[in-house]
């Protein structure tokens, strides 16, 4: 939170040396991403204020901002402010899920979805999908019907984890966590096993880590662990398994959970 001339930067292997160029001057960025799209590479940032007085000061909004990287690969070019004014802006997720570049970014306003350009829609779009106070989200058709699912953290690093789906326009929720825990800050989604799952986690009560499928009608939530307090995670699959790798803040250690049938 103390990153009040924090920069984006490329770094690149030049003649036997790592070179670092600054590419873009943003206060307080928190996500950045780079999505590739039929018309070119797009920069996505997000920052979580504009400035602070301490930890707590949330007087000053966060944005988005986006632009076009060069051919090159070394410059952010017509960067523009696609998204103003929204406070906590915190969670971040890239849909891969389809091939329209979608992309989710949650705050206090809820949760907006932005459409990166493509050949066929060459300008951003922006819409928001939900209008409560989100922190962090993920999405993926957990039940193979066709309909995306959201998993979200409400609100800014809440206690709430629910599952939403779009059911007559609105996005409702057909699953929520009923343990009670404190501080949600791991929200990820993909395949565990060859299967789309959700996998959560809190750095505050329980300290727990959960990994939730479907199965045939239902949700089925597993605790893989407690009193780690997870800030993130890292999935990755080998021939033996799959293997979750955890950021426990609680406990101080990088942690790796194997999975296997």
């Amino acid at each position: 939170f103390d990153s009040a001339h924090a920069v984006v930067t490329k770094v690149i292997r030049y003649k036997n040396e790592w070179v670092t160029r600054n590419c873009l001057n943003l206060p307080y960025i928190h996500r950045i991403d780079v999505i590739e799209t039929n018309l070119g590479k797009f920069f996505i940032g997000c920052t979580l204020c504009n400035e602070k007085r301490s930890m707590d000061d949330w007087s000053s909004p966060g944005a988005v901002y986006v632009g076009k990287i060069s051919k090159d690969g070394l410059e952010i070019e017509d960067v523009q402010l696609l998204i103003k004014d929204i406070t906590r802006n915190h969670g971040y997720f890239r849909n891969e899920f389809d091939a329209e570049g979608h992309v989710y970014v949650s705050c206090d306003k809820g949760i907006f979805e932005i459409s990166v350009p493509t050949l066929e829609e060459p300008h951003w779009k922006v819409k928001r999908i939900i209008n409560e106070p989100t922190s962090d989200i993920a999405v993926t058709d957990i039940d193979g019907d066709g309909i995306l699912e959201i998993l979200t953290i409400q609100p800014f690093h809440g206690n709430s984890i629910s599952v939403r789906k779009m059911t007559d326009g609105k996005n409702e929720p057909v699953w929520t966590y009923q343990e009670k825990s404190e501080f949600g800050h791991v929200a990820w989604s993909g395949t565990i096993l060859g299967k789309p799952a959700f996998i959560a986690g809190f750095r505050g009560g329980k300290k727990e880590l959960l990994l939730l499928t479907w199965k045939k009608d239902h949700f089925e939530s597993i605790e893989i662990d407690q009193e780690g307090g997870p800030c993130n995670i890292h999935v990755y699959h080998d021939e033996t398994g799959d293997r979750i790798l955890a950021a426990n803040g609680n406990t101080g250690e990088a942690v790796l959970y194997t999975i296997k049938a």
